[in-house]
């Protein structure tokens, strides 16, 4: 059965000063097995909201795409699903028997050509300078928000101790980068009732930096409090790479970018990029968490209960560890201290050896093992040789090493 949308009920715009762009629709979808559901003109998104429990896949004329609830969300709602301009209709397929009742809803974020414009006309006037640590050039959000209803005012400040990398989980067909952004705002903004879009940057596979949570003048826009941590967002920066990055690896492009992004915060907050801090500060149910870390490393079984997410795919989750040394190289090129095992610790040799770690070749330091709460359950004074038996430890740990000048750290399970 093809469900046919109905008059001004579908084209009636949910956001304040609406136009064409701005429209959001919802519309009920009641069916058995399939159905074909022709999208009204100018759909640029769609998402559904569903019974916890519920699953479907969605068929466009390019890919298959399984539906179900964003976890990060209390709504109920699923992943965003973002249309090409030829998408006329889709076909959707119950993955379980009986009825299923749905709703979807389509955004239209669709810009005028003086928008397109103005974004080609920011990138060439903004030199993007390599080499060093200044902060990338980015799309400001005048120019990509243009014509869609503005943030809500008065964004939170947060001091910033952790950048945490993320993907949209969208598409990888789409190369309208800019309407992408758009759409992922009007998403976060309409659908999951947020202030502004959750992230603070976005990126797209071409490189691209789209500036996303708006400082509105009276923050920067990279200490703006964002929505992308599962709650948990004090202290963070959100950066959302666009793409799905659990089917193919993240452009180098795009992970250029991100470095250079990271390298600049790190340096301005004076922060060291393979490091650990308590996430989130003060809090009873934290853990150490890294400076620079993916989302799924919010969620630590047992510990802490943030989300349980694939996020930011697992090919960019396996790349992380180089963007770090990545991280680390932009850095020094620019000549920032970096305080780890690249000093008088780089000797430190840490190995395990049954219930022992054995710890050679240091000058002398203090030692710490940390649980995953923050807490120091051993502490020593290293010497040359050092032997610690952790034989009484049961779970996840970290020894920290530190002198004066430096850190070093090494995980491990008991």
């Amino acid at each position: 059965m093809i469900h046919k949308l109905l008059s001004l009920f579908l084209l009636l715009p949910t956001l304040a000063n609406a136009s064409l762009a701005q429209a959001i629709y919802n519309h009920k979808i009641t069916f058995s097995g399939d159905t074909t559901f022709v999208l009204p003109d100018s759909t640029t998104a769609i998402s559904f909201s569903m019974l916890q429990g519920q699953s479907l896949w969605l068929e466009t004329e390019v890919e298959t795409i399984a539906i179900q609830i964003n976890e990060h969300l209390e709504s109920g709602v699923s992943q965003l699903v973002l249309c090409k301009p030829t998408q006329k209709q889709i076909r959707l397929v119950a993955a379980e028997n009986g009825r299923i009742s749905i709703i979807l809803q389509g955004y239209r974020a669709s810009y005028r050509a003086i928008t397109k414009s103005k974004v080609a006309a920011q990138l060439a006037a903004l030199a993007y300078k390599k080499g060093d640590c200044n902060m990338p050039a980015a799309i400001d959000q005048s120019i990509w928000r243009k014509d869609l209803p503005p943030p809500k005012p008065n964004p939170i400040a947060t001091q910033v101790q952790h950048v945490i990398i993320h993907h949209s989980a969208t598409s990888n067909s789409i190369t309208d980068y800019l309407m992408a952004v758009r759409n992922i705002y009007l998403y976060h903004v309409n659908n999951n009732g947020w202030d502004d879009v959750g992230y603070n940057y976005l990126i797209s596979p071409d490189g691209v930096l789209w500036a996303g949570r708006d400082g509105q003048g009276s923050i920067t826009d990279d200490n703006v409090k964002g929505a992308h941590f599962c709650g948990k967002n004090s202290n963070t920066m959100g950066v959302c790479l666009i793409g799905n990055y659990s089917e193919k690896p993240p452009t180098d492009t795009m992970l250029g970018t991100l470095r250079q992004l990271v390298a600049w915060k790190v340096k301005k907050e004076n922060l060291q990029p393979l490091e650990y801090s308590f996430h989130p500060v003060g809090s009873p149910s934290g853990f150490m968490l890294p400076v620079i870390c993916g989302h799924r490393d919010g969620h630590k079984e047992g510990v802490f209960s943030g989300c349980q997410t694939e996020c930011p795919g697992n090919y960019t989750y396996q790349l992380l560890d180089s963007i770090r040394q990545q991280v680390v190289r932009q850095l020094k090129a620019c000549q920032y201290a970096v305080g780890l095992a690249e000093n008088h610790l780089q000797n430190l040799q840490i190995t395990r050896v049954n219930s022992l770690l054995m710890l050679q070749n240091s000058p002398a330091a203090q030692w710490q093992i940390i649980d995953m709460s923050g807490k120091v359950v051993m502490t020593g004074q290293m010497k040359n040789q050092t032997s610690i038996d952790v034989s009484s430890l049961k779970g996840l740990f970290i020894l920290n090493v530190a002198s004066d000048k430096a850190n070093k750290y090494y995980k491990f399970i008991n």
